[in-house]
């Protein structure tokens, strides 16, 4: 079927233009879209994503119907993008949408911040990378840590602060100070954020230092926890490192995170030279990193490719925070943008996380205000006003615990198959006029098990009662558990709109156009 549009790029298919101002949408099944750079050949977590969220298409038929037009969607944390209903999309649109950089994914799990990260250019991070890391030729640990803290620096939304240091065995040395966050990630704009144009330049320009000594992490540490500012805000101190650094109990700036309700995450590079100690567990860094609440993951070396995806500890515990100040509500985006129309929208959003504890993406559903009829625009302008929406300021207390890894793990979910072979292919469905692009290859959970994954994935809805009876959130995407996949998932259910706001029969006039995302 049809749904109203402002604009429509693929008018010329439409016969003598009679569909000047409508899009086909597809109510049989959602469509995806991959972040670039999108190849035929899908990353592994991506490939999981798109084959596993095929089953969230019986839950968006019951939320999202011909009658009253909605697009419902869900953002992974591997940038897998599904929305429902399906609708036209170039080729391009189809490879190059990140979920993760949209103000409605921002929004829903992230509170105002001030984010330091510490690159390390010293000890051996300018030699190439170990063959696990399947990169081009010459790729150094350093090029791996600077493509993730790029990726960093587009995940930042409106009055956030972040700063960039780099550290070597003597210098730290700040990137130009601390730069203020004053636009969302800008689609029409080549360089994302203008206003960090300056910063990404540095974080690019950056050079390992000779000789390979180990740097000083301590050192590094003191001065960006010494750079906080002193306003509400959730501060956290990112580390990219290959390990190769000084460990030393008695300088760590222990009190200076505290006294700051800093999070310190540190992240290490794999490597073939860690002489036997991947995880650093014959020192005392474990001990450091608890004593302050902190986190230390050594990452998945093919993983980093995508960057955003293979720091998503970080985003879990954005999210985390986010629902604690919100009570566990659901959050409505600044308004924003939209990448296919020429119009404004606004999203409320609610993050979802697996069995595991990791957050799995953020469900939304596009509201263009502009194409409400009246009373219910201002119905509806009226409601927004006393609900949680923007960025918000950190909470007074800081929820923190520690993890330390000490041990490999594997982001492939027992008793599956998310194969090498998985891609992207034309749908076989060909009940539909629409092209759609699905999972090939042997992709999903092992059929002989009667708790498959597929089965595994509940789907728990907020309905946001009284404006549109519209999904918020689908929670427990379960991946990985032990010893085996769980079937109960926990569910979320809360309102946030109050019943008697209005009746089921002003929705009667909400029609087709919310196509914001």
């Amino acid at each position: 079927m049809c749904t109203t549009v402002d604009n429509n790029e693929f008018i010329n298919q439409c016969p003598r233009e009679a569909c000047r101002d409508k899009i086909k949408v597809d109510y049989s099944r959602s469509h995806v879209t991959l972040p670039a750079p999108a190849s035929i050949k899908l990353q592994t977590e991506v490939a999981q994503d798109i084959c596993m969220q095929r089953m969230l298409d019986s839950t968006f038929k019951t939320l999202s119907l011909p009658s009253n037009y909605s697009l419902i969607y869900f953002g992974s944390t591997s940038g897998a993008f599904r929305g429902f209903p399906g609708r036209e999309q170039n080729e391009t649109q189809c490879t190059s949408f990140d979920p993760r950089w949209r103000p409605w994914y921002l929004n829903g799990i992230a509170v105002s911040r001030d984010l330091k990260i510490l690159v390390d250019v010293g000890n051996r991070m300018g030699i190439s990378v170990s063959p696990p890391y399947n990169r081009p030729p010459l790729t150094t640990y350093l090029d791996v840590t600077k493509n993730i803290t790029l990726g960093l620096l587009q995940a930042l939304s409106p009055g956030d602060n972040v700063e960039v240091f780099s550290f070597n065995n003597d210098t730290t040395t700040s990137l130009g100070g601390v730069f203020s966050v004053n636009s969302s990630y800008n689609y029409f704009n080549p360089s994302g954020h203008p206003e960090l144009a300056p910063l990404i330049s540095r974080v690019n320009a950056l050079v390992s230092t000779v000789p390979a000594a180990l740097s000083d992490l301590n050192g590094a540490i003191s001065k960006a926890a010494a750079s906080f500012n002193q306003l509400q805000s959730l501060k956290v101190i990112i580390v990219l490192s290959n390990g190769l650094f000084v460990v030393n109990s008695t300088t760590f700036p222990a009190l200076a995170l505290q006294k700051n309700q800093a999070k310190l995450m540190v992240y290490k590079l794999p490597t073939n030279d860690d002489g036997g100690d991947p995880f650093m567990l014959n020192t005392t860094f474990q001990r450091d990193i608890c004593s302050v609440q902190g986190s230390f993951e050594s990452l998945d070396a093919l993983a980093t490719a995508n960057p955003l995806y293979s720091v998503r500890s970080y985003f879990t515990y954005l999210a985390r925070v986010q629902l604690a100040t919100v009570g566990n509500n659901v959050t409505w985006s600044n308004k924003y943008a939209s990448v296919s129309q020429d119009q404004n929208a606004i999203t409320p959003t609610y993050p979802a996380f697996g069995s595991d504890g990791h957050l799995i993406g953020v469900a939304g559903i596009d509201v263009v205000i502009d194409n409400l009829d009246e009373p219910l625009r201002t119905l509806v302008l009226q409601a927004i006003k006393t609900r949680i929406s923007g960025t918000l300021q950190a909470p007074a207390t800081i929820p923190m615990t520690c993890y330390y890894q000490n041990e490999s793990s594997s982001s492939v979910c027992p008793g599956s198959t998310p194969a090498d072979s998985s891609a992207i292919c034309p749908a076989t469905d060909t009940s539909s006029t629409l092209a759609d692009r699905t999972c090939c290859g042997s992709c999903g959970s092992d059929g002989n098990s009667k708790e498959s994954g597929l089965q595994a994935w509940q789907i728990a809805l907020i309905s946001i009662a009284g404006l549109v009876v519209l999904v918020v959130a689908l929670l427990a995407i379960l991946y990985c558990t032990v010893p085996r996949f769980r079937t109960a998932c926990e569910k979320i259910w809360s309102r946030c709109w109050n019943r008697e706001l209005h009746s089921d029969t002003d929705f009667a006039n909400w029609r087709g156009g919310q196509n914001g995302h």
